[in-house]
């Protein structure tokens, strides 16, 4: 790009070169400006596509959900119990950090005692000596010398000792007082631990009466869809509104750009992507789901309820909520077309518009939805069309997905 103030100059005086430095700042403010401006609309395009999808999210739910009161009830259980899930796991690691903090404060008390003792040893010496030495022997010796040298350097010692003795009073008093410190700090430390004992208590108790309630729920919502028929149209109903989710996603994202393309292009990744979850297959793509005609368009990998979730890849969060027959589900733009879908999880830890990275975790297995038994759902989608997704996948779990 050529400045327009460095046309046809060979040689600069002192002022042109000023010019050319006044020029060239303007440039710099002014393309600084631009991509100040860049940021924000892309900031703003983000924020409206953020409320478009609350709003086709809110859209989907009461098309679903105006039609079953039971499966709104089992809904706003699942939501609820993705909340409970993650106060307890809160509440863990907080009990988790006052152990490890007491652990610590124990062992700075013992170090503390052990430093103490030896102050005290070298006072009690120092005492027993000076009390040998006495003040009267010290000025009977003093009075004794007949050289004058030797008399100061005898009060010289006296006064070093007493020095020394006054210097270890101190030091054993700061160590008391850094003991005491640590001893309320240690006592402060555990009533904070069972404050948090008691919550974590409390928040489980809530969490298995909400694990019951919903039990319930999926009992009766079982008992609607008793005969094949309704259970056929419940499943189609589930799978046209995924459809649309996706496509009204790929309209949105359409009029949003594409990050900066600093990682290797999703289409070339086959083979070689992470596992959302360590687990077993138990549904596999495009198998028949024992209803209809109807056939899995991703896979169901078994796991643990409350194991964790992860990426497989970079990207984008375009959708984190509850949708009927995934229960909570996020999904992940990968650019050119390329999205990750995850289902049925306990609870979401990612929001609409986040970024994340290659095993980052995004949510916890679950069986939301109003499954039977916990796993995660997984599909890849290429513009739109599910593809099978264990053929991009890692022959073996990754240590992503294993830790």
């Amino acid at each position: 790009m050529h400045l327009p103030c460095l046309r046809n100059h060979r040689r600069l005086s002192v002022g042109k070169f000023l010019t050319i430095l006044v020029c060239f700042g303007l440039f710099v403010a002014t393309g600084g400006s631009a991509a100040q401006t860049d940021r924000e609309r892309h900031e703003r395009e983000l924020q409206r596509l953020r409320n478009e999808i609350s709003a086709l999210e809110q859209r989907l739910s009461t098309q679903a959900l105006d039609k079953s009161s039971t499966l709104r009830e089992l809904r706003d259980a699942e939501l609820q119990l993705a909340r409970l899930a993650q106060e307890v796991a809160a509440l863990r690691v907080q009990l988790d950090d006052y152990q490890r903090q007491l652990e610590t404060l124990g062992a700075k008390r013992r170090a503390l005692r052990e430093r103490l003792g030896l102050h005290r040893h070298n006072l009690r010496t120092q005492v027993v000596a000076a009390h040998r030495v006495g003040r009267m022997q010290i000025l009977q010796l003093v009075l004794n010398q007949q050289d004058p040298g030797l008399v100061s350097r005898v009060l010289t010692y006296a006064r070093y000792l007493n020095d020394a003795r006054l210097s270890a009073i101190e030091t054993a008093r700061s160590a008391m007082r850094e003991l005491g410190t640590v001893v309320r700090e240690i006592e402060n430390a555990r009533a904070a631990l069972e404050r948090s004992r008691s919550a974590l208590i409390a928040e489980q108790k809530n969490l298995q009466s909400g694990r019951d309630r919903r039990a319930a729920l999926v009992v009766s919502i079982d008992r609607e869809l008793a005969s094949g028929g309704h259970r056929l149209r419940r499943l189609r109903e589930d799978s046209a509104r995924l459809e649309e989710l996706l496509r009204s996603l790929q309209e949105l994202l359409t009029d949003i750009p594409d990050a900066p393309l600093v990682h290797r292009p999703f289409r070339t990744l086959k083979g070689m992507l992470s596992w959302p979850a360590k687990g077993e297959i138990v549904r596999r793509y495009d198998t028949p789901r024992g209803i209809g005609q109807l056939k899995w368009r991703g896979i169901l990998i078994a796991a643990p309820n409350g194991n964790n979730v992860r990426a497989v890849y970079h990207g984008q969060v375009v959708f984190a909520d509850w949708l009927p027959g995934l229960g909570l589900l996020a999904i992940i733009d990968h650019n050119d077309g390329y999205m990750s879908l995850y289902g049925y999880n306990q609870s979401l830890l990612k929001d609409t518009g986040d970024w994340v990275e290659p095993g980052e975790i995004i949510a916890t297995v679950g069986d939301s939805g109003g499954q039977s038994s916990s796993g995660v759902y997984f599909e890849i989608r290429q513009a739109g069309r599910p593809i099978d997704p264990q053929r991009w996948l890692t022959r073996r779990f990754s240590q992503a997905a294993a830790s």
